[in-house]
């Protein structure tokens, strides 16, 4: 009679290297914030349906080797601080008033 091969479960050190394969994979580095960030998806609901974004982001992290790409909080700043309105740093001035009423 053969013997079947047994399967042995993952050691510490196989889930470790998994996690930190997957780490690689999934955490960016945002060049403008200068942070680590994962993106994390949830379906919440009764049928898993409704599907959440969360967004963790790491301080003092290695970035050696990540991705670098822009975070979509920089990126909705920038949409933002380009739609204000630029102040004119001559506010009060005679220079300012003739601008208006031309």
């Amino acid at each position: 009679m053969q013997k079947t091969p047994q399967i042995k479960p993952p050691s510490d050190v196989n889930r470790w290297r998994q996690d930190a394969m997957r780490a690689d994979e999934n955490i960016k580095f945002c060049t403008k914030c200068k942070k680590c960030y994962e993106k994390l998806k949830y379906q919440t609901g009764d049928n898993k349906r409704t599907v959440v974004w969360h967004v963790n982001y790491y301080r003092n992290f290695v970035s050696y080797g990540k991705e670098r790409v822009i975070c979509d909080n920089c990126a909705q700043r920038k949409i933002e601080v380009e739609k204000q309105p630029v102040k004119s740093a001559l506010v009060g001035s005679r220079c300012a008033k003739e601008m208006q009423s031309c």
